[in-house]
């Protein structure tokens, strides 16, 4: 069984960042996926504390919205 790997996210202002760079979380799949290119990893919203898949790479998006109430947020 995979251990689960969270993070806590804080609030952010979406304003300091280009709209290009601000992802979307999403809700979370039951299933482990192995071995892909990208590190996605669960980030817990500080708005409705709904857990977001997200992608750990800062050179992709710097900031994000939660699926569930939309927040933005940073990891």
């Amino acid at each position: 069984m995979a251990d689960a790997k969270v993070k806590l996210t804080k609030k952010g202002n979406k304003d300091k960042v280009a709209a290009n760079k601000i992802g979307k979380g999403k809700k979370p799949k039951v299933a482990d996926v192995e071995g892909q290119a990208t590190y996605w990893t669960g980030a817990v919203c500080w708005n409705c504390w709904a857990v977001n898949d997200v992608v750990a790479d800062t050179n992709v998006w710097l900031g994000y919205y939660c699926w569930n109430c939309g927040a933005y947020f940073e990891i």
